[in-house]
């Protein structure tokens, strides 16, 4: 079979080569759409996955912050912080992780042409702030004058700066700010080869590997990926792809980052518990189960004991540890079964690659968390522990203090929370299991290009048959006066076509407003709800003055007797629990942004094509002018509004800070609940103007260039390109027809 494949593919190659002429760049298109392989990458594929030696490929992929490289660090190094772990994407590298006789790593950089399009986009972004900078600066001016006060610039530069915060190209901005921090650009702009180190032991290696991947190393903005050898059993004959975010904002690295999924045999997919399988997760999944051929797919329920605190929870287990834990893994199965359901239903296409984990049962979901699983490494030295550890274990007490105590049934229990051993199994079946992978993993490739390649010739077929039947019913004749419609087009349509993509904008606009203030709404309120189930109240016992001379005379002389013991309520609150509270909502009030877009979009490009038609049809009213050039004006919006781009944007620098730790009582805790009810003020009205500016951008995007300039430059370039195949239509029919009769003998 494969042979045979091999063979028909380069068949159609061949034959798609010899009639480019005819067929331009459709069979590009095509080909990109199904996924299908040029013969020399499909045999190189194939020779990799029959490679004896091969290493099996595990992939650990999530969006950024759900926890890969701390549950990576606690499978193979035992807790220690040896893969480094990124607070944003830009500051992520891509990491693949294996076996070596010696430690090494290699390091390469990002190109040329990457440096070139991160500074294209930093010019961008200051030409933007400074004409921001200098309306601001006018506006001060004029208040201070009507004011009598002398102009506050440096104020008006730092709303301009705060509102900057929140563009798309913000990112590239701070990248390659810290590139020039470094003095290196040039330096780098040159660098083609790998960066290769050598250590004799772990240690020496990461002190080296800092310069590359550390947050302040002199060469981390420049870093693409790294590539680390380590001498551990348990990294033989496989290799982990640490990957960056899958909302990777470097679109070269986020290319290596694809490149290495198509690779993977197994694929761990991780989301936070707290936020399980959102939409990022779900694009990533759909893409795996349509184009990356993954065999072994499992999904990682991450930071799981920030789950075992809701009041939900623990009336429901009774404060039963492991009723908690297997009513959060049944919970998190019920979400990721609903979710995969879903999806097959609307994109029935993807076929039963999501069917091993719906029908696997909750083995195929798997519950971790690595912070308990550090206690656990640590648990006879406490002192080591951090902030966050001696929280959670303050929480655990408090919460099922029959299963935590400095003895043995303490460590057990954060063993059980910890479940990273479940993950540590899993790699060892899939590399007992690499065989059986690496030939199901061919068979299922092969039978899948075999599809490709009878749904290529068919898309292939209807192309051309839709080609053929226009140049047949068309002569040059007609292409002159299709270019005169067009010019009638263009007269009397470029403002109803302008017009009406301007209100499908303002139609956008309004729909992406109240959908993300609805949900905003919400996600606010369940805040709030969220941290006043975090504040408790104290009874406890004081003394005061007691009334009457003979008391005052107690106290002047410090006397008990003159005073009286009196109990009050006092209000407790735990700050850590608090702060992951608020920083979880800045996180799905970022997710809000996006998924509202996403899920209006879609829909939204479909409508424009339909209303432009529409209003064309209006505007034209005294001939068949559109409906003669249906066929290419369809032609021309798909590709236009295919084409359309939005912004990307981040929210990093909403996250809140505090200095205050641990439980909080009576006054210093009003003074922080004070706190966290600014930050919410200050939340909700940055993220109000976040909306609008997001919202704004847009808007300015899409209006960036003309839609009739577009659509109408696009119906000339088909206009042009069809009156020199008509000028030669005999013989273009004949190759379209030599070309079809071909490819349907074609076996």
């Amino acid at each position: 079979m494969q042979v045979e494949i091999i063979e028909k593919l380069r068949k159609l190659e061949d034959l798609c080569a010899s009639y480019e002429d005819v067929i331009g760049s459709d069979a590009k298109d095509i080909r990109k759409e199904y996924g299908l392989l040029s013969t020399d990458e499909m045999c190189e594929y194939l020779a990799e996955l029959e490679e004896k030696n091969r290493l099996l490929n595990i992939g650990i992929i999530g969006r950024v912050k759900a926890g890969k490289s701390s549950l990576l660090n606690t499978v193979f190094f035992n807790g220690e912080s040896i893969l480094p772990e990124a607070a944003t994407p830009m500051t992520a590298a891509l990491t693949v992780l294996t076996y070596g006789e010696e430690f090494s790593a290699s390091v390469d950089f990002f190109s040329k042409s990457d440096i070139d399009i991160i500074h294209r986009e930093h010019d961008e972004y200051e030409k933007e702030r400074d004409k921001k900078y200098n309306e601001e600066e006018a506006k001060e001016r004029e208040n201070a004058r009507r004011r009598n006060t002398v102009p506050n610039l440096e104020k008006a530069r730092k709303r301009v700066d705060s509102e900057m915060r929140e563009s798309n190209k913000a990112a590239s901005h701070g990248q390659y700010e810290r590139m020039l921090e470094t003095g290196k650009i040039n330096e780098f702009e040159r660098v083609n080869e790998t960066q290769i180190i050598d250590a004799p032991v772990l240690k020496d290696l990461l002190g080296k590997l800092e310069k590359y991947v550390g947050s302040t190393g002199a060469s981390m903005p420049f870093t693409k990926s790294v590539e680390l050898r380590i001498p551990i059993d348990s990294l033989k004959n496989i290799q982990i792809v640490d990957t960056p975010g899958i909302n990777d904002p470097v679109k070269s690295r986020e290319k290596r980052t694809e490149d290495y999924l198509g690779k993977c045999d197994v694929v761990f997919i991780v989301s936070p518990s707290g936020q399980f399988i959102n939409s990022a997760d779900m694009n990533l999944m759909d893409r795996l189960s349509t184009r990356e051929r993954v065999k072994e797919l499992y999904l990682v329920a991450s930071q799981v004991d920030n789950q075992l605190y809701g009041l939900e929870i623990l009336e429901k287990a009774e404060n039963n540890l492991h009723s908690a834990i297997n009513d959060i893994h049944s919970d998190l199965f019920d979400i990721a079964c609903k979710s995969l359901v879903g999806l097959k239903q609307k994109n029935p296409e993807i076929g039963d690659q999501f069917d091993q984990l719906i029908e696997g049962g909750k083995d195929r979901i798997i519950i971790t968390s690595a912070i308990c699983q550090n206690m656990s490494i640590h648990f006879n030295d406490k002192k080591s522990w951090n902030e966050n550890m001696n929280l959670v274990w303050e929480n655990l007490n408090e919460n099922y203090p029959d299963y935590f105590g400095d003895g043995e049934i303490g460590k057990s229990s954060l063993d059980k929370i910890s479940n990273v051993q479940a993950v540590s199994n899993k790699i060892d079946h899939a590399r007992q299991e690499k065989d059986r992978i690496m030939a199901e993993k061919q068979r299922d490739y092969m039978d899948q290009q075999h599809k490709n390649i009878k749904d290529f010739k068919v898309k292939m077929q209807k192309a051309v048959v839709e080609k053929i039947n226009y140049i047949e019913t068309t002569d040059v004749e007609k292409i002159e006066n299709q270019k005169m419609e067009l010019r009638n087009m263009i007269s009397k349509g470029t403002s109803a076509l302008d017009e009406s993509f301007e209100d499908s904008i303002e139609k956008l606009k309004h729909e992406l407003h109240d959908t993300i203030s609805k949900n905003s709404k919400g996600l606010f309120a369940g805040t709030g709800s969220g941290i006043e189930e975090r504040k408790e109240t104290e009874t406890v016992t004081r003394k005061r003055a007691k009334n009457g001379w003979w008391s005052g005379v107690g106290q002047f002389f410090g006397g008990l007797w003159g005073y009286e013991d009196y109990t009050t309520e006092i209000t407790t609150i735990r700050t850590g629990a608090v702060k992951k509270t608020l920083n979880n909502l800045v996180d799905e009030l970022e997710d809000n942004l996006i998924n509202s877009l996403n899920d209006i979009k879609l829909e939204w490009k479909t409508e424009i094509q339909k209303n432009i038609i529409r209003a064309l049809r209006e505007a034209i009213k005294d001939d068949n002018t559109v409906d003669g050039m249906m066929f290419l004006l369809k032609n021309a919006l798909r590709r236009v509004v295919g084409n359309l781009q939005m912004p990307e944007f981040s929210m990093a620098d909403f996250y809140f800070n505090s200095e205050k730790t641990g439980i909080l009582k009576d006054q210093e805790a009003d003074t922080f609940i004070e706190e966290i009810d600014i930050f919410l003020g200050h939340c909700k009205t940055r993220y109000r103007k976040l909306r609008d500016a997001f919202i704004n951008e847009i808007e300015a995007t899409l209006k960036g260039d003309k839609m009739s300039d577009l659509v109408f430059g696009e119906l000339r370039d088909q206009l042009n390109k069809f009156e020199e195949e008509i000028t030669n239509k005999k013989l273009t029919l004949k190759r379209l027809n030599d070309f079809q009769d071909t490819l349907q003998k074609t076996s």
